[in-house]
């Protein structure tokens, strides 16, 4: 599932570009193990459902990556310090 092209993000834009950029073999082999590693990131950054556009885009662009827990993190990092940056902007 691409992020709805409809509605820009660069956030969901360089995750998906940092995710395809990744070599496979440090990817999981286990859709379980990405799923686990998925909930791990957003729940130690404080988010959980119900989810946004966004935080769904990027929860299935790891699936479909099958990333392994630090990609997981990072992504969920860049996606937490992105909206960290546009709040204290506003």
């Amino acid at each position: 599932m691409k992020p709805n092209k409809k509605a820009h993000s660069p956030v969901i834009k360089m995750i998906e570009n940092w995710l395809s950029e990744m070599p496979y073999p440090a990817n999981s082999l286990e859709i379980d193990i990405t799923r686990n590693a998925i909930e791990k990131a957003y729940s130690a950054l404080g988010y959980g459902y119900p989810f946004d556009w966004e935080q769904r885009a990027i929860n299935q662009l790891l699936l479909d990556a099958k990333a392994d827990e630090f990609r997981c993190l990072v992504a969920w990092g860049y996606y937490h310090d992105y909206k960290m940056m546009l709040s204290k902007s506003a």
